[in-house]
């Protein structure tokens, strides 16, 4: 199955134990964007294409993962578009909220506008292995 990983930058290192978690049960990231080099350092060109790339890895996607740490309490402006975008190309999207705080999706809108909200590693990758998106 083909995963576009959705979070902030802040996150790259949770990012990073999900991503080899998903290829280690054999899927494949279609954009490893947190690689991206900072947009305040790029030029416009250089932001362009990375956005590109972002969108195609959405399109490309089989399976969107939010991944939500609950740091600041809401998901980055670059998250809530991935997902927004996600949403308009009817994607299925699984949220691996990491919060620690099950009241927070009841105060959290975007939260808790998805349907699909799993809370733990071990069973995001229960999840994948069973192949029900």
């Amino acid at each position: 199955m083909k995963i576009y990983l959705s979070t902030k930058f802040q996150n790259a290192e949770i990012y990073d134990i999900i991503k080899n978690g998903c290829e280690e049960l054999g899927h494949s990231i279609t954009c490893d964007w947190i690689k991206h080099k900072d947009y305040r350092l790029i030029d416009k060109n250089e932001r362009i294409n990375q956005s590109n790339e972002d969108l195609r890895g959405i399109e490309l996607a089989d399976l969107i993962i939010l991944i939500y740490t609950g740091k600041d309490y809401e998901p980055g402006k670059g998250t809530m578009f991935e997902i927004g975008y996600a949403l308009a190309l009817r994607k299925p999207i699984i949220c691996l909220d990491l919060s620690q705080r099950k009241d927070l999706n009841s105060q959290s809108q975007f939260l808790s506008s998805l349907s699909n909200i799993i809370y733990s590693t071990t069973d995001l990758y229960r999840y994948l292995r069973s192949s029900n998106y």
